[in-house]
Formats: structure tokens, C-alpha cells, sequence
């Protein structure tokens, strides 16, 4: 569920426009958040295993990952 949370949220980036004086430093800044979002989410679904698989401790490292790459962007 957290990660399908994750996902939503971060694809309503792909839409932002920032207007104002400092719109398109800021839109370029979404822009880049939502890209390396983007790479992180491949790299995750690109697992060589089979993520419902519950013996494959391997996802417990590779979730992880993912969620410290996700935490960094939202900051």
C-alpha cells in the first residue's frame, strides 16, 4: 500500500507548472525530483525476483533502498 501511495503521489509531477518570477527554476526543479523518482521506480521494478515472493529476504534490502531514495526527493 505504501507503495502504491508513493507512486500516485509522485506522478501528479509529471502535470506541474510553477508560474512567477521564480516558476521555472522551481518547474525545472519538480521536473528533475519527478525524473529521479522515475529511475528509482525502474530500478525497483527491474528486480530480477519475484518481489511477492515472501522467502526472498533480497526485497527487504531492496525496499529499503528505494524508500531512502524516496525520502531524499521529498525533502
Amino acid at each position: 500500500l505504501d507503495l502504491t501511495q508513493t507512486v500516485v503521489q509522485f506522478n501528479k509531477l509529471e502535470k506541474v507548472e510553477i508560474g512567477g518570477t521564480k516558476g521555472k527554476v522551481l518547474t525545472n526543479s519538480v521536473r528533475q525530483v519527478y525524473a529521479d523518482f522515475l529511475e528509482a521506480l525502474a530500478m525497483f521494478q527491474g528486480l530480477a525476483y519475484d518481489i511477492l515472493d515472501v522467502e526472498i529476504s533480497a526485497f527487504d534490502d531492496d525496499f529499503y533502498k528505494f524508500r531512502c531514495t524516496i525520502k531524499e526527493l521529498e525533502r
